[in-house]
């Protein structure tokens, strides 16, 4: 999901192996190299910014952050299509979304190896009742908006588990 709304739906697996959103694949690519020395190590991002959910861009919500965006992109809200295998993607280019990179790759490896040696049902992390709120300096809870003020809520009552071999996001 991005800016609140779906724009890939893959089974786990297929989704490390083969990312057919651009978003999907730079938001992997954001992963941290553990296996690289410390002093070497940097965080990959990306460009650009989450638009505000009331100034949403005409057209794909990640097309302004998007390195495949055309003007046929920005026409219109590409919906969620079956691209085939159980998958879907909101890219009218997903075709071309590049193949991921060498640690994508070795991550999915890792992925696949663990899951099938330690099955996937056991339980790793469980939480209840998350609440999580961002405060303002002097006036308290942060307006989400100002037109609403809201209070600045990220978790409100969320419950997790999170098992071997899954992801949880």
């Amino acid at each position: 999901m991005y800016a609140g709304q779906f724009l890939e739906m893959a089974p786990l697996r297929a989704l490390f192996r083969r990312p057919l959103h651009p978003y999907t694949l730079n938001l992997l690519g954001c992963v941290p190299h553990f296996e690289t020395p410390q002093q070497k190590r940097s965080l990959v991002t990306i460009p650009g910014s989450i638009p505000h959910l009331d100034d949403l861009p005409p057209g794909c919500v990640f097309g302004p952050r998007c390195t495949l965006c055309r003007p046929e992109c920005t026409s219109g809200s590409p919906p969620l299509v079956d691209v085939g295998a159980g998958r879907q993607s909101a890219c009218l280019r997903w075709e071309e979304v590049p193949e991921p990179s060498e640690h994508l790759r070795a991550m999915t490896e890792a992925l696949n190896g663990a899951a099938a040696q330690t099955g996937e049902s056991h339980l790793l992390v469980e939480a209840d009742d998350i609440r999580t709120y961002f405060r303002g300096p002097a006036e308290g809870l942060v307006p989400v908006s100002s037109e609403h003020k809201m209070a600045g809520r990220a978790a409100d009552g969320v419950n997790a588990k999170l098992y071997r071999g899954r992801t949880l996001g």
